[in-house]
């Protein structure tokens, strides 16, 4: 029996966004100490497993535990 890892990432999203949005994603990575890609993924994984009764993401936790 081998050790078992983190799943597998096997699945890319692609999205388009301003210069100025990208800037202000890096920045609040930055903020939190984290790559930018760890940052958005851990904010999507949340808003996505999140219950909303009223279609809006009420609160996401920030990779070091800040709410947005």
């Amino acid at each position: 029996m081998g050790m078992k890892g983190p799943p597998i990432r096997q699945k890319v999203v692609t999205l388009k966004i301003t210069p100025e949005q990208f800037k202000a994603i890096e920045q609040r990575a930055e903020r939190c100490g984290v790559r930018t890609a760890v940052w958005v993924r851990s904010i999507v994984v949340q808003a996505a497993s999140q219950p909303s009764d009223d279609g809006y993401i009420r609160k996401i936790r920030e990779p070091n535990g800040a709410l947005t």
